[in-house]
This record gives structure tokens, C-alpha cells and sequence, in this order.
């Protein structure tokens, strides 16, 4: 029975030729790996930050793209900043249950 592979790879399961092997290739012929490694972490994180960016809280892009849409629909001021509210609480609540909720079910 095989258990499935959870993580992150941090080893190469393969070898250079030995005839490109010296002293100082193992850092020589990495050097496009870890480019390229590297440029697939900044492109996650980029992609993470966006992704984060659109969640509809006050201090988001999310958010003033929500006020704006809800502004549209919905025409009476008081209503509307209740609307925001309670959309604006719950998203923090969602965010604040992902984070920390598992640690209490």
C-alpha cells in the first residue's frame, strides 16, 4: 500500500550526465532550476495576493468594486451602507473561520 506524496518537492529525482559533472556543477547546472523554481513561487504568490485582493472586505479592491455594484441596485443610501455591513462582516467572518476554524472543530 502507497501513501499518497503531500508537500512540497525539495529534491530533484534525477542526476546530471557524468561527463557534466565537476566540482562546481551541482550549483552551475541548477542555476535554470532555481530560475525557474523561483519565478513559479513569485507567480503563486502574485496569483494568491490578486485572488485576495478581489475578497470583498473595506480595505480590499473587492470591496469597493461590491459598493459599487451595490450602489447600482440598490438606490437608498441607509439601506445600502446596512447592505455593505452585513456583506462586509460576513466576508470577515468566512476569512477569520478559514483561518482559525479548523483549529476549533
Amino acid at each position: 500500500e502507497s501513501i499518497a506524496y503531500l508537500g512540497i518537492l525539495t529534491e530533484q529525482e534525477w542526476d546530471f550526465k557524468p561527463e557534466l559533472k565537476n566540482e562546481y556543477s551541482d550549483f552551475i547546472l541548477n542555476i535554470p532550476l532555481i530560475l525557474i523554481q523561483l519565478l513559479m513561487w513569485v507567480g503563486n504568490l502574485n496569483f494568491a495576493v490578486g485572488v485576495f485582493n478581489l475578497f470583498p472586505l473595506w480595505i480590499t479592491d473587492g470591496g469597493k468594486i461590491m459598493i459599487d455594484l451595490l450602489s447600482i441596485i440598490i438606490r437608498k443610501r441607509s439601506i445600502l451602507a446596512l447592505v455593505v455591513n452585513l456583506l462586509f462582516t460576513f466576508s470577515l467572518f468566512l476569512l477569520l473561520f478559514n483561518m482559525f476554524g479548523p483549529y476549533f472543530l
